[in-house]
Formats: C-alpha cells, sequence, structure tokens
C-alpha cells in the first residue's frame, strides 16, 4: 500500500509538474498575445488621437468662425433695420407729397370737367347762335337778291337822269 502511494505520489507529482508547465506556457502565450495587442492598439492609438486633437482643433475653429459671422449678421441687421426704416420714413414721406399732389390734380381734373361741360354748353348756344344766323342770312340774301333786281333798274334810270357819267 505504501508502495501504491508512493507511485501515485509521483504520478501525482509529475502530473502537476506538467499541468504546471501548460500553465506557464499558456500564461508566456497569453502574455505575448497581449503584447502584441497592446503593440497594435499603442499604433492605433497614435492616429486615432492625432485625429481626435485636430477635430477639437476644427470644432474650436468652426464655433469661432460662427461667432464671428453670428455677430456679423447681428451687426448688418442692426444696420439694415436702421437704414430701411430711415428709407421707409423717406419713401412714406414722398408717398404722402405724391398722393397729396394727385389729389391736388384730382380737384384739378374735376375743375376741367365742369370747365369741359360748360364749354360743351357754350358750343352748344354757338352752335344754335350760329344756325339763327345762317337763316337771317339766308333772309337777308334773299332780300338783297330782291332789292338788287328792283334797286338796279332804279339807278339805271337815275344814271341817265344825272348829267355826269361815272
Amino acid at each position: 500500500r505504501d508502495k501504491n502511494y508512493s507511485e501515485s505520489l509521483q504520478t501525482l507529482s509529475k502530473h502537476l509538474q506538467e499541468y504546471e508547465q501548460l500553465q506557464e506556457q499558456r500564461l508566456e502565450s497569453e502574455h505575448k498575445l497581449h503584447q502584441t495587442n497592446y503593440k497594435k492598439v499603442r499604433w492605433y492609438s497614435v492616429p486615432a488621437t492625432v485625429i481626435a486633437i485636430a477635430g477639437i482643433v476644427y470644432m474650436v475653429y468652426v464655433v469661432n468662425v460662427m461667432e464671428t459671422a453670428m455677430k456679423s449678421m447681428s451687426k448688418d441687421i442692426t444696420q439694415m433695420t436702421t437704414q430701411s426704416m430711415k428709407s421707409m420714413s423717406n419713401d412714406m414721406e414722398k408717398i404722402t407729397k405724391t398722393m397729396k399732389s394727385m389729389s391736388n390734380d384730382t380737384h384739378v381734373l374735376a375743375n376741367i370737367d365742369h370747365n369741359m361741360q360748360k364749354m360743351g354748353q357754350d358750343t352748344h348756344n354757338i352752335s344754335t347762335h350760329v344756325k339763327v344766323m345762317s337763316k337771317n342770312m339766308n333772309g337777308m340774301s334773299q332780300d338783297m337778291n330782291m332789292m338788287s333786281r328792283e334797286v338796279t333798274p332804279a339807278m339805271d334810270g337815275f344814271t341817265q337822269m344825272m348829267p355826269w357819267t361815272w
């Protein structure tokens, strides 16, 4: 039994040594794998860090540009509002003056319309008087013709009676 026991212990000791050796190899292998991965990560982290720093610098630049643009826009809007209000005020004054002028022109046109009506009435009256005058002239012409027929023989008689001749 002791012998068996001693053999068992030796076998167990041998197995333990083998197991220990395998564990050490495994640890060594894992250590190499971790070191390789660590080197890879380090190599990947350098460009990533550079890109991150460049990104931060770019973000600061963009924020600065946006801040400058906002200040400029605010200033421009203030100037535009001030100038626009002045311009609108001047334009409203011009529009008011133009409206007053148009109103005066409308009154003048109303007077012209009234004067045109009066002139139309006067023209109608003149036309009526011309018609009457034309009738009177026609009558006078007839009278002149008649007188001419009656006076001409009498004048011929006077001419023959007079001692002098024309």
